[in-house]
């Protein structure tokens, strides 16, 4: 039950950050970078600029790392949902980042946030058996 959480998470996830970054209203820049002729070296580019994305954000604590690649970390908590929400909303605000989706959901919370053509969508809700699980997934839109 609980990894099928996971991937219902990260499918919804990337449903919310392609939205986010086609919120640019049609910039030619995006509609080229998603292109099928997009490079394979700009393919590259953009997991490793979504990957720094990822690692300039702060991890919160206390929490340990669940998963890692480029572009997403999955981390385990103690603490209670509304904590890790507001520590990720603070961190967001103070470096610059739009957040453009807050929402609140039994027990979780979803948030989308874009800083220039990169969106980052945080995912915060209750996991078994006791805890929060976070969910943080970068894209260069």
């Amino acid at each position: 039950m609980g990894r099928t959480w996971i991937w219902v998470v990260l499918a919804l996830m990337l449903v919310a950050g392609t939205a986010a970054c086609g919120a640019s209203g049609g910039n030619p820049a995006i509609r080229a970078h998603s292109s099928s002729s997009a490079t394979p070296s700009a393919a590259v580019r953009t997991v490793a600029r979504a990957g720094s994305v990822v690692g300039s954000l702060p991890r919160y604590q206390p929490s340990k790392v669940i998963s890692e690649a480029a572009g997403h970390i999955q981390l385990s908590s103690i603490d209670p949902v509304s904590k890790v929400a507001s520590f990720y909303r603070n961190a967001l605000k103070s470096r610059g980042w739009r957040i453009l989706s807050d929402g609140k959901n039994a027990g979780s919370v979803d948030m989308v946030a874009m800083l220039g053509t990169t969106g980052v969508g945080i995912t915060i809700g209750h996991a078994d058996p006791a805890g929060t699980s976070i969910l943080v997934l970068a894209c260069d839109c």
